[in-house]
């Protein structure tokens, strides 16, 4: 560019040069006809230049843009090499899993091959034991399905009025001339009780922890090896009932009833003058007390109160029914039995008469459900409740039935005259 100024520059000085000197117009007018063509190619230079700067202004925004693009390009680029590490890393961390979960596969393989081998041998000793069953059985005579009512021999013809057990292999009996007998699940012996007084009722906490009531307000306890006197008085005990612990017992009868705190034998003031005869309780806080005219009282842990038993009245305005025995299986299914087969039943709220089939006297009642309860009475009377009806049993004998008791539906015992046992099973 300084070249062509100069070039521009000496066209221009040359005329003046040759004017001052006296040049011939004719080289004169070819030097300007020269200094013009000069100027006009000045000029085409100059547009020229001005459309080269501007194609390089463009192609200058070109670069520009296009370092941007790559600049972007770059970056992405890096981004990618970012993630495709990310991606191997993950890779290589799956592979890892992968690899350990294979080896688990592997030991979880080899233990269930251990256990399917344990388990064949096992299938194969039951099945030697069931073809050992099966032999077994073939061989063995024939066993009927049905429950029946059996008499058991007691070794005693004296009467027999309570019976109470803690297990199945583990029962007493109770009853006239300070009877005691003791059932070991195979035979019945009878026990040295140091009394001659009639004994009514019997009741436990264990084989080792037995309580009896009888004449005389008797009341012995055995200890699981002997009997031994607690109380004695004039009045007949009938009925006793305690709790689980041994801490609450209830003894009822005739013009006497009496707590047992664990210690000692107290009084209860309120039923002193009433002729009692059976009790029991869901707890310490709930028991019931039965006896003659009708006579309901319940004890709620802190004061006893009569109940009103709902039975008709005779013309003096007294309950025409005793009660004599009673038990359930909740504080609100309760059921009492007494003359002329009336059977009281409890709900919680309300004591209902049920039709129990029968007008023969019941003296005991106790059950292993709601729906499987047992009472006993005059004339060999067993009458069973399914929970909807009372139906009568057949028991093979026609003397009076006084106690039951049992330690599940399909094994039941039932005492009465004459030293009669009978048991309920197979």
């Amino acid at each position: 560019m300084v070249k062509k100024w100069f070039m521009v520059g000496v066209m221009v000085l040359v005329p003046l040069l040759v004017v001052s000197c006296g040049v011939p117009q004719e080289e004169y007018d070819a030097v300007l006809a020269e200094r013009d063509a000069a100027e006009a190619q000045a000029a085409s230079l100059q547009s020229d230049l001005a459309e080269v700067e501007s194609a390089l202004a463009i192609v200058q925004s070109d670069l520009t843009a296009v370092e941007n693009d790559l600049a972007v390009v770059k970056n992405d680029l890096a981004s990618a090499e970012s993630a495709k590490a990310a991606t191997e890393s993950a890779k290589a961390a799956t592979e890892s899993a992968k690899v350990a979960i294979e080896a688990q596969i592997a030991e979880l393989e080899s233990e269930k091959a251990e256990l399917e081998a344990q388990i064949a041998e096992l299938e194969a000793q039951i099945a030697e034991l069931e073809a050992q069953i099966a032999e077994m059985e073939a061989a063995a005579p024939a066993v009927s399905d049905d429950i029946t009512w059996s008499p058991m021999s007691s070794g005693t013809t004296l009467a027999l009025y309570g019976v109470w057990g803690s297990s199945t292999s583990s029962v007493f009996a109770v009853g006239r001339k300070g009877t005691i007998l003791h059932y070991d699940g195979s035979n019945w012996t009878p026990m040295a009780s140091d009394t001659t007084e009639g004994l009514r009722g019997v009741w436990g906490t264990s084989s080792s922890n037995v309580f009896t009531v009888g004449d005389e307000s008797t009341i012995l306890n055995y200890d699981g090896s002997t009997w031994s006197s607690m109380t004695r008085g004039i009045v007949a005990l009938r009925g006793i009932w305690g709790t689980s612990s041994g801490s609450d017992v209830f003894a009822v009868g005739m013009f006497l009833s009496t707590h047992y705190d664990g210690t000692t034998w107290s009084e209860i003031g309120k039923l002193s003058w009433e002729d009692l005869s059976g009790v029991w309780g869901s707890s310490a806080s709930d028991v019931f007390v039965v006896g003659w005219d009708g006579t309901i009282w319940h004890y709620d842990g802190a004061a006893w109160n009569r109940m009103s038993s709902s039975m008709p009245t005779s013309f003096a305005g007294r309950f025409e029914q005793d009660l004599s025995s009673v038990w359930g299986s909740s504080s609100s299914d309760v059921f009492a039995v007494g003359s002329a087969g009336t059977i009281l039943h409890y709900d919680g709220s309300t004591w209902s008469l049920m039709n129990s089939g029968t007008t023969r006297e019941l003296w005991g009642v106790w059950g292993s459900s709601s729906s499987d309860v047992f009472a006993v009475g005059y004339g060999g009377t067993i009458l069973h409740y399914d929970g909807s009806t009372w139906s009568l049993m057949s028991s093979g004998t026609t003397v009076t039935l006084y106690g039951v008791w049992g330690s599940s539906s399909s094994d039941v015992f039932v005492v009465g005259l004459k030293g009669t046992i009978l048991h309920y099973g197979r």
